[in-house]
């Protein structure tokens, strides 16, 4: 098999593994069995199991913002929480079709060794926080009477947020969908992103789309 074939099903094996466990932990014979290879083979495709999560990661971290990026082209104009909630169901649809990726987001069991992959998996939700303050700022939501730290605020509470929704997508064995979830929520969160800058026409223009 080619070299970049056997790297993608490696990688394609360890979301695989990672969507029927709780635990982040998966050992290089547990991912050579499931492939059905040697783990000499395994290492001579990625020098360590955690080159195999970074590159994981990385991998995962573009075809989501690429994702989100598409479909939010055609929301460019649109009410700065019709933007957000649009970003937010992307992120969680494509982590319920790919469930091996929320559990590694949301994991709390790696060790210290494997610190790098914690701070690679935490590089995704900034940059979906990062997607999240262009809606605001391209909108100029802030720009006419509140200071920048009002968006970072309510930003960091999406975040947090979504983390509670994954957190639960998991506890359900990954059942629970957080998108049809966070449907019945949205009135409530709305709120918080539209409270105290007279959003009342970004309200009703939220509803109308």
């Amino acid at each position: 098999m080619p070299r970049q074939n056997r790297k993608k099903e490696i990688l394609t094996a360890l979301l695989k593994i990672l969507a029927s466990s709780r635990s982040s932990h998966v050992s290089t014979a547990q991912l050579a069995l499931e492939i059905g290879i040697s783990e000499a083979a395994l290492y001579r495709h990625f020098p360590s199991k955690i080159k195999i999560y970074e590159s994981l990661l990385r991998q995962e971290e573009e075809n989501l913002l690429q994702e989100i990026t598409k479909s939010n082209a055609d929301k460019i104009h649109s009410d700065v929480t019709v933007r957000c909630r649009h970003t937010i169901l992307i992120f969680f649809r494509y982590l319920e079709a790919n469930p091996g990726l929320a559990n590694l987001l949301i994991s709390n069991d790696l060790n210290r060794s494997e610190d790098k992959i914690s701070r690679r998996a935490h590089r995704i939700f900034r940059r979906l926080e990062g997607v999240l303050k262009e809606h605001y700022f391209e909108k100029k939501l802030d720009a006419s009477n509140q200071p920048e730290s009002s968006a970072d605020v309510r930003i960091e509470f999406l975040i947090r947020m979504i983390r509670g929704y994954l957190l639960d997508f998991a506890d359900s064995n990954f059942k629970s969908k957080p998108s049809e979830r966070i449907a019945l929520d949205w009135f409530l969160i709305e709120q918080i992103i539209i409270q105290g800058h007279g959003g009342k026409d970004d309200h009703v223009q939220s509803q109308e789309q």
